[in-house]
């Protein structure tokens, strides 16, 4: 809910006090003394981030203009930055010797130092929205809008191409081809290389999805193939490459695809990505009733129902920034 009212309201505001919010929860599990106030300070920890991570990336889109995917590709190189210091935080942590809750404290005094910044900073305001053009209405013109479906179902089937692709292939490694668990976790981490490898492409090369989509379900396709250490390690490598490649162009096009609605498209593109928590599952299935290599393959073929759909969207293009749409406005743009 908080994605959508940043399309209305204060986006300085929700972003501010999402991470005020991040940080209370995060305090309420360093405090915690019982199972149910962990569970209520991870569920605030989910709300109040998105509320906090989604209204920026709305303004990033405003301020940003033509030039959206760039400052996206700098955004998501510096938030797999923040991927590494948690774990560095827990092992410090750990390395002192003091309890677990310190990493949260920490944790909470950094987002709170955070939100601060946050909220001094001149946000973008929501676009004027033409008159009759309620939230209800908004939803449902965005509901309507096939382009929005075709962008939330490649978001959807791209989110198992990440961890859950991986955790896959170190087993297929161990069990099919014979590698120790260093040796095969070493292979699947060659990814992390290629990711950022992909982020320098973008730098200098704008992604084209069907292309980029192509080349992903290759590389996946090529893990499930290889014979050994050295062929999957340069298919991990391509994996991680046009995986954020796709990702940052999807990002773009879930910002832009309708002007002053994309909180709007977030929030419904992260309801139809939650469909997607189900293909690990049919990958185990599958891996329980043939191996795990057959597991693996599955995601080959997810990574191939992605390059169709983005080829199926080719001759659409993403909107500039321009005017907020009426909800009659239901042009579509596909992946």
């Amino acid at each position: 809910m908080t994605t959508v009212a940043a399309d209305y309201r204060s986006r300085r505001v929700i972003a501010g006090g999402g991470a005020f919010a991040s940080a209370a929860a995060l305090s309420v599990i360093a405090v915690a003394d019982s199972y149910e106030l962990l569970l209520a300070g991870a569920f605030l920890v989910g709300a109040a981030s998105t509320a906090m991570v989604d209204t920026c990336d709305l303004a990033l889109a405003d301020l940003a203009g033509d030039d959206l995917q760039r400052h996206l590709t700098l955004q998501n190189v510096w938030g797999s930055v923040g991927d590494l210091l948690g774990p560095a935080l827990v092992v410090t942590v750990a390395a002192l010797g003091l309890s677990w809750r310190v990493s949260y404290l920490v944790g909470a005094a950094l987002v709170l130092a955070y939100g601060a910044w946050l909220a001094s900073l001149p946000f973008p305001p929501p676009r004027p929205h033409q008159d009759g053009h309620r939230v209800g209405s908004a939803v449902v013109s965005v509901l309507r809008d096939p382009g929005v479906w075709l962008v939330g179902l490649a978001v959807m089937l791209l989110g198992p191409l990440d961890e859950p692709l991986l955790a896959f292939l170190i087993a297929h490694l161990q069990q099919a081809r014979g590698l120790t668990e260093t040796g095969a976790t070493l292979v699947a981490a060659l990814s992390v290389v290629g990711a950022f490898a992909g982020y320098a492409t973008l730098r200098r090369w704008t992604s084209a999805l069907p292309l980029d989509a192509g080349l992903l379900a290759l590389a996946t396709t090529l893990l499930v193939a290889a014979p050994g250490a050295l062929p999957a390690s340069a298919a991990s490598l391509f994996v991680g490459v046009f995986l954020v490649r796709v990702w940052v162009d999807l990002q773009a096009r879930v910002l832009t695809v309708r002007p002053g609605q994309a909180g709007t498209v977030k929030a419904v593109v992260a309801l139809v990505e939650t469909a997607g928590w189900a293909l690990p599952l049919l990958a185990g299935a599958v891996a329980d009733r043939t191996d795990v290599t057959a597991g693996l393959a599955t995601y080959a073929a997810v990574a191939w129902a992605l390059a169709g759909l983005a080829v199926l969207g080719r001759k659409s293009r993403r909107r500039p920034p321009g005017p907020a749409c009426s909800p009659a406005d239901t042009a579509t743009v596909g992946p």
